[in-house]
């Protein structure tokens, strides 16, 4: 029993012993940036014109989405023929 018992911990202790290895290799293997340059944005201007709800609802008025009863009757008659 003891001989099973120490057999499953040297095992269980090489499992874990690669998987460790395996993960230290693949971070390892990871560029990371330069940091000598700072990263620079470009300025948010205080005020935006076109989110106002007028421009929204004018944008979603002029989408065109066709005939949609006529789609879904179509769709209607296929799901019907089955």
């Amino acid at each position: 029993m003891s001989k099973n018992l120490s057999i499953t911990i040297v095992v269980l202790v090489i499992v874990v012993a690669l998987v460790g290895i395996a993960v230290w290799n693949m971070q390892s293997s990871y560029v990371t940036p330069p940091t000598s340059q700072p990263i620079i944005t470009a300025p948010i201007s205080e005020t935006v014109s076109t989110d106002s709800s007028e421009v929204i609802n004018q944008s979603l008025k002029s989408v065109d989405v066709g005939d949609l009863d006529k789609e879904f009757g179509e769709i209607d008659a296929d799901l019907k023929s089955l």
